[in-house]
C-alpha cells in the first residue's frame, strides 16, 4: 500500500536524521504536511513517538486516505494544495467523486 510506503519513508528519514526526527516529535502535523505538501484534515490525529529502542513511529488515526491521493504522493508528485483530480483543495481523505 502506498500509504504505508510513505509513512515508512518518513520514519526511515527520521530515524537517520535527528533534526527531522525532532521536528516530527515537536510538530507532527505541521512537519508531515510540509514534507508531503498536503493538508491533513483537522479531525485526524497524528501520533509520533519513540519506541523502546529509540526508533520513531508514526500513526495516523482516523479515516482512510484516497487511492488517488496516495498515488500522487507515492509517485513523488505534489498537488501543492490542489486536488490532482478536480483542482479543489487537497487534504488527506479528500474525495472529489
Amino acid at each position: 500500500m502506498a500509504y504505508e510506503t510513505t509513512i515508512d519513508a518518513l520514519v526511515e528519514r527520521a530515524n537517520s536524521d535527528t533534526d527531522f526526527r525532532d521536528k516530527l516529535l515537536a510538530d507532527p502535523r505541521g512537519t508531515i504536511e510540509a514534507e508531503l505538501e498536503l493538508q491533513i484534515p483537522p479531525d485526524w490525529d497524528i501520533a509520533v513517538a519513540l519506541d523502546a529502542d529509540g526508533g520513531l513511529t508514526i500513526d495516523v488515526l482516523n479515516d482512510e486516505i484516497s487511492d488517488e491521493l496516495l498515488a500522487s504522493v507515492s509517485a513523488g508528485t505534489s498537488c501543492r494544495g490542489k486536488c490532482v483530480l478536480c483542482g479543489g483543495p487537497s487534504y488527506w481523505g479528500h474525495s472529489c467523486r
